[in-house]
């Protein structure tokens, strides 16, 4: 399934507010690199004439324009993110009427094919987990895409060869963030699988409960339980320590641009 088409769903008043929370989280991510215009100004408000009250109002006036923008990133934030999750929400909502409807229409041979007892965890994780991506991971795609362009604009205006320099390292960086995210998909996708045969497990003994305590299988069935959890332990770990080095190694990255940056901006 495309990723347009988990929005089949929505409603042209949906599609409005996804428009208009995208440009509102798109907004918000801009804020940031205005603080660094701001900061930009800070020497020249310290080296004003206090004698002439030149330092207060300079002060005052930079106070007021990060308030300013503190407020405005408040609002599209809230609305940029509100929109998207209230979306989500929707079309996820309408996604598992139609999953259940659907179940109810299948043949019986289809329930022999499967394990009935996965389908409640399933449709609870992956609803969930489209909820998230078509709704508030798209307004904090919206926010860093703005965040990005600004922050690019803003520098190569004010020093197009420290900025040149500095971009360098977004290859860098947007390599380690690809292993990431691909790591992240792999974890979220090997948990979901076992907790949804774990989830089967559980719900198939508490339905027989009587059986399973008239014939003392109490620990059989906790081990069988266990068993399905720590066959997910290892992989799991795997992808978790691969996901540590990568946020490990952005953070030396951006520390390294710092670093490169005041070196550079020195010489310049």
């Amino acid at each position: 399934v495309g990723f347009f088409e988990m929005y089949r769903f929505v409603s042209n008043w949906d599609k409005f507010w996804m428009v208009f929370g995208s440009i509102c989280s798109t907004a918000e991510g801009t804020c940031m690199p205005l603080f660094a215009l701001f900061f930009g100004d800070v020497p020249d408000t310290f080296s004003a004439d206090a004698g002439a009250g030149g330092f207060v109002d300079s002060a005052s006036k930079l106070a007021l324009k990060f308030v300013y923008v503190g407020i405005g990133a408040f609002i599209a934030g809230y609305i940029g993110y509100a929109s998207w999750m209230t979306v989500g929400e929707k079309a996820s909502i309408e996604i598992r009427k139609r999953y259940f409807r659907s179940l109810l229409q299948q043949e019986i041979a289809f329930y022999d094919s499967i394990n009935p007892n996965e389908l409640s965890s399933k449709i609870s994780d992956e609803c969930f987990n489209i909820q998230q991506g078509i709704g508030e991971k798209v307004a904090t795609f919206c926010h860093c895409i703005g965040l990005f362009f600004a922050g690019l604009i803003i520098g190569y205006t004010k020093g197009w060869q420290l900025a040149l320099v500095l971009t360098g390292f977004a290859p860098v960086m947007g390599i380690a963030g690809s292993i990431f995210m691909l790591s992240m998909q792999k974890l979220s996708k090997v948990n979901n699988e076992a907790y949804s045969r774990a989830g089967a497990i559980s719900e198939e003994v508490l339905n027989a409960i009587r059986t399973v305590v008239s014939l003392s299988g109490q620990q059989k069935e906790t081990q069988r339980y266990e068993k399905v959890l720590e066959e997910n332990a290892k992989v799991v770990s795997k992808y978790a320590v691969l996901a540590g080095i990568t946020i490990g190694f952005i953070a030396l990255a951006i520390q390294g641009i710092y670093a490169l940056g005041f070196f550079v901006g020195s010489i310049f």
